[in-house]
C-alpha cells in the first residue's frame, strides 16, 4: 500500500456493491432537487473519499425526509425502505461506539442525552429511532422517522448548540407534514 488514503479508497470501493444493494435505485433518480450536489475534489480532481458533498440546505432536508413517512413531500417514490430504516435504528454496535472518543464527543453534543450507537454513516442513533449526521464544522442533519421530520443546519464553527437544539426540536414536535 502506498499511502493512506489508497488504503481507505480500497475499503471503499469493496464496500460499494453491498451498499448500493442497500437503496433499490439511485437517491436522486426520484428526487427533485434544486441544485447539483457538489462533491469536493483534490487537486489531482480526485474525489474526497470522506464525503466533503456540499448541497442546498432544502435539498438535503429532503433528502433526510426520505427516511420517514413524510418521503412523499420530497420525492415521487418511496426509496428507503422500511428494512433499511430499521438497518440504520438497530444496527449499531453500542458496546464499539460508547468506548470510541466520537461516542464520547456525541455525547457532549446532546447535553446528556446521549445516543445509543451511530450506524451506516449516521453519527448518532438514538433509543427512540431519531438519528443524526454530523458535517464539515459543524453543519448537520438530523431525521426523525416517526416524527415525519428533517431538520438541517450549516454553521462554521464545530463547537455548536445546533446537534442539542435539533434534538430539542424532533423531541418536542408533534410531527411533520
Amino acid at each position: 500500500m502506498r499511502s493512506l488514503k489508497s488504503a481507505i479508497l480500497l475499503i471503499l470501493l469493496a464496500l460499494l456493491p453491498a451498499l448500493a444493494q442497500e437503496l433499490p435505485k439511485p437517491v436522486g433518480e426520484s428526487d427533485p432537487v434544486e441544485g447539483d450536489a457538489m462533491l469536493v475534489l483534490s487537486p489531482d480532481g480526485l474525489a474526497a473519499g470522506h464525503g466533503l458533498i456540499s448541497s442546498r440546505l432544502r435539498d438535503l432536508a429532503r433528502y433526510g425526509l426520505l427516511y420517514t413517512p413524510s418521503w412523499n413531500a420530497a420525492a415521487r417514490e418511496h426509496v428507503v425502505s422500511q428494512e433499511y430504516l430499521r438497518k440504520i435504528q438497530t444496527g449499531g454496535r453500542p458496546d464499539i461506539c460508547r468506548k470510541g472518543a466520537f461516542g464520547v464527543r456525541m455525547d457532549g453534543s446532546f447535553r446528556g442525552d446521549k445516543p445509543v450507537s451511530n450506524s451506516y454513516q449516521w453519527d448518532a442513533v438514538f433509543a427512540d429511532g431519531d438519528f443524526y449526521k454530523s458535517g464539515g464544522r459543524g453543519q448537520g442533519l438530523y431525521v426523525s422517522p416517526s416524527k415525519g421530520l428533517a431538520i438541517v443546519w450549516f454553521s462554521t464553527v464545530m463547537a455548536t448548540d445546533l446537534t442539542h437544539y435539533a434534538r430539542v426540536i424532533a423531541k418536542t414536535s408533534t410531527g411533520g407534514n
